[in-house]
C-alpha cells in the first residue's frame, strides 16, 4: 500500500513540476522587461491570467502578444480585458477597435478610481 502511495505522490509532484515548467518557459519567451518587478515563481497561468495578459497588453511587444494570443486565445483576451479595471487610454482604444466593441463595454472605461490623476497626458 505505501508503494502506491509514493507512486502517486510522485505522479502529483512530477505532473506539478512539470506544468511549471510549461509556465515558466512561456513566460520567460515574452521580454524581460514585462515582468520586472514581479516574482516569475508567484505565477500562476491560470490564477494570475488577468495581470498576465493586462501587462502584456499594455506594454508589451508585437511577439509578446503573438505569445500571449497563441496560450490564452482570443476569446480569453477578450474577456478578461473586458472586466479588466484598468488600461490606459491607447489600450482601451485598440482593443476596442480590434474586438469590435464599444468602449462603454469595458468595464475599465466606466470604472471610475477613487484618485484622479495629476495630469491628463
Amino acid at each position: 500500500m505505501a508503494n502506491i502511495e509514493e507512486y502517486v505522490e510522485r505522479l502529483i509532484t512530477g505532473a506539478i513540476l512539470q506544468k511549471f515548467y510549461i509556465f515558466v518557459c512561456m513566460i520567460s519567451q515574452f521580454s524581460q522587461t514585462l515582468f520586472w518587478d514581479t516574482d516569475i515563481s508567484s505565477l500562476s497561468e491560470t490564477d494570475h491570467s488577468e495581470f498576465i495578459i493586462q501587462r502584456v497588453c499594455m506594454f508589451g511587444s508585437w511577439n509578446d502578444w503573438l505569445i500571449l494570443k497563441e496560450k490564452y486565445g482570443m476569446q480569453k483576451i477578450e474577456n478578461e480585458l473586458l472586466t479588466a479595471r484598468y488600461l490606459d487610454q491607447k489600450t482601451l482604444n485598440y482593443f476596442s477597435l480590434i474586438f469590435n466593441k464599444p468602449k462603454d463595454n469595458f468595464r475599465c472605461y466606466t470604472f471610475q478610481p477613487s484618485t484622479q490623476k495629476h495630469w491628463n497626458y
